[in-house]
């Protein structure tokens, strides 16, 4: 499921993000689909589309779109990991781009999820490792990122199966679709959606005191005030 075609980056590129769901609207696993650059072209040919999902989802969400592809006309391959790699620009909102955005924007599209603060793409993937990630060149700094915006991403912060597509906030990122129909899982999102019911969410928190630097995956968080939640990630 996914709204829409994704906003365009350098040489054309496109990005958009997307979750497949299980029956019960629950996400099985989320995905940035690109299109439109001769890279992307190069691995999936002429009009293709890669599909980008962590690692360890690979050959499910491989053997998942397999499974309902039913009579439609489309060839699911496997792209080799060292023929492209993920590259990303961000920056903090009002502060200053580091150096690297201006050198990785205008190859990259917009991520979807947050489009003017942070660039996605495909690059080669010599070009795209770690130590060309914006503000502060790490991977640590976009996890860090990441948390701060409340995004989350893969199966080890969105537990397939677990938490449904508005729980983690996929209708404000672009990735759910209210107008399409006919797709796994659409009627409890859209049932949520139109009632107006979602009793928790996905968000960001700041933990402070004796136990912030021992909190992990899975740990309880009791609010003061009510109301109790669970840290995806930590």
């Amino acid at each position: 499921e996914g709204d829409g075609g994704g906003e365009g980056g350098g040489g054309g590129s496109r990005c958009a993000y997307a979750a497949v769901l299980n029956s019960r609207g629950k996400i099985a696993h989320d995905l940035f689909l690109h299109a439109g650059c001769a890279r992307v072209e190069a691995a999936a040919g002429a009009g293709g589309v890669v599909l980008e999902c962590a690692e360890e989802s690979v050959e499910r969400l491989a053997a998942a779109l397999r499974r309902h592809r039913l009579r439609a006309r489309v060839d699911i391959e496997e792209v080799e990991a060292r023929e492209l790699g993920v590259a990303v620009a961000f920056r903090n909102e009002g502060g200053a781009a580091a150096p690297t955005w201006d050198e990785l924007a205008g190859a990259l599209a917009p991520d979807p999820r947050a489009p003017q603060l942070a660039r996605r793409g495909l690059l080669p993937e010599e070009a795209a490792a770690p130590s060309a990630w914006g503000d502060g060149g790490e991977h640590a700094a976009y996890v860090a990122w990441r948390y701060a915006h409340g995004l989350a991403e893969g199966p080890s912060e969105l537990p397939p199966g677990e938490l449904s597509a508005l729980e983690c906030n996929l209708e404000a990122m672009g990735a759910v679709s209210f107008s399409k129909g006919c797709y796994l899982g659409q009627e409890p999102v859209a049932r949520a959606h139109h009632t107006g019911v979602v009793r928790k969410r996905v968000m960001p928190v700041a933990l402070r005191g004796s136990g912030a630097a021992s909190a992990a995956p899975g740990d309880e968080l009791v609010v003061s005030r009510g109301g109790r939640g669970r840290a995806n990630a930590a």
